[in-house]
């Protein structure tokens, strides 16, 4: 009679019904997909990327595409097309980036589930400061397709990934489970595990390098108690203070990244680095500060040694191998996500080497999820990196379960003004 049972629907259909609100930047057929920039015409994507058609396949119902920085290319949220999203905890303060349109909805109670992306934290940052679950997969275990900015650069994949982000730790398997590419590395999303069988190793902050700052008093506390609550081992990964050095070279040296200065339209000719310097600073650019910048920033990647650059994709192996014998298949490892909780908008611009805490387990391929553990004294909502190997993001996903019991999850936000941050957040087609 068609009539499908509900153990069909649970393994052919299991998001039958639930709403998912999309990240401008992943193409969903019929709606903006600009990735925050200007365009004399609206850019309305003609197909679903092959992860969104993946989540209507599994039944869920999308409702809109949300804001997003120009290229995704800050940790906060806003553009000069849709503007600014606001953090539903404190409006004068941001709810972080470049997924802070997501991080918006969900944590105000807008939304569920939602797809957004992450190349330095893009997905966890917001996930922190808005209290609620964002996990980076294993390389290449979803299709990165589909999305704005992208490159044709072989190792693309290796840092770029579509990202799940839930108001609830408990869904995240599932929202995984219909992202993950068939064609890609296989997750055992359906293994029951339990807390008590992973060990589990910690740092507070990014050894001797002494380059970001330290953990705020609360952070510090919550981070050390999390730890001793799991009973786990203080380590001293002492190459991590490398973090910013390799995660930039690593970044910044990839070739083809779609960025402003490849944006046409018919009629327009190409944007230079210098000139659109010039016009931004005389007010008359397009484009958000970070996006100008950008092109500097891999100019001057040009100019430094190969030798360097070498020196460096050197450590980056050192410490992919000394996490793969730390952790194995069995372990994970404790890391801050940001040094301090939401901080007012546009502040992140003098904070700009701290998202490097995220940007190094890019730069590693590790699976890691940002957990909830807890407000701070200003009610702010604080998070944790949990981090696993490759292929084990089981693990992760089963920490934050156990924390989510643990610590509460996520808070319901302040209702004084909701109407505005949730008007901010997202756009309906």
């Amino acid at each position: 009679m068609g009539i499908n049972s509900v153990e069909s629907m649970e393994e052919h259909t299991p998001l039958l019904g639930i709403p998912v609100t999309v990240k401008e930047s992943i193409a969903v057929k019929g709606l903006t997909n600009q990735a925050g920039r200007v365009f004399k015409t609206p850019q309305i994507a003609k197909s679903d990327a092959p992860v969104v058609e993946q989540i209507k396949r599994c039944g869920g119902i999308i409702l809109l595409v949300s804001n997003t920085p120009e290229l995704c290319l800050l940790w906060e949220t806003y553009n000069n097309v849709t503007g600014q999203t606001k953090n539903p905890y404190d409006l004068k303060r941001t709810p972080g980036g470049s997924s802070g349109g997501e991080a918006a909805l969900l944590a105000s109670g807008a939304s569920l589930l939602g797809l957004t992306s992450d190349i330095g934290g893009s997905s966890r940052l917001p996930a922190m400061f808005s209290g609620i679950w964002g996990h980076k997969p294993t390389p290449y275990a979803v299709s990165f397709r589909g999305h704005h900015p992208t490159s044709d650069f072989p190792k693309w994949g290796d840092f770029f990934t579509i990202a799940p982000m839930t108001r609830y730790a408990k869904d995240l398997p599932l929202l995984l489970k219909c992202m993950s590419d068939p064609t890609g590395p296989k997750l055992t999303l359906d293994k029951e595990i339990s807390a008590n069988g992973i060990r589990f190793f910690f740092m507070d902050n990014d050894g001797p390098s002494g380059m970001m700052r330290p953990l705020s008093r609360d952070l510090h506390a919550a981070i050390n108690r999390v730890a001793s609550d799991f009973n786990a081992k203080r380590v001293n990964i002492r190459k991590m203070k490398w973090s910013l050095d390799i995660s930039l070279s690593a970044m910044l040296t990839m070739k083809n990244i779609e960025t402003i200065y490849h944006k046409t339209e018919e009629g327009e000719q190409p944007k230079t680095v210098c000139k659109e310097t010039v016009k931004y600073f005389f007010g008359c650019s397009d484009s958000i500060l970070p996006s100008v910048i950008f092109g500097h920033l891999q100019n001057f990647m040009k100019i430094i040694p190969n030798s360097r650059h070498k020196h460096l994709a050197s450590i980056i192996e050192a410490l992919k191998t000394e996490f793969k014998e730390l952790l194995g298949t069995d372990g994970v490892f404790l890391y801050p996500t940001f040094p301090n909780t939401a901080h007012q908008h546009y502040q992140i611009y003098h904070k700009l080497l701290e998202p490097m805490y995220m940007a190094i387990f890019n730069t590693l391929g590790l699976p890691v999820t940002n957990c909830m553990i807890g407000l701070d004294r200003r009610n702010l909502p604080m998070g944790i990196q949990v981090v696993a190997n490759p292929g084990q993001d089981h693990l992760c996903l089963a920490v934050a379960r156990e924390m989510e019991r643990r610590y509460g999850g996520w808070v319901r936000p302040p209702s004084e003004d909701s109407h505005s941050y949730a008007q901010s957040s997202g756009k309906r087609g």
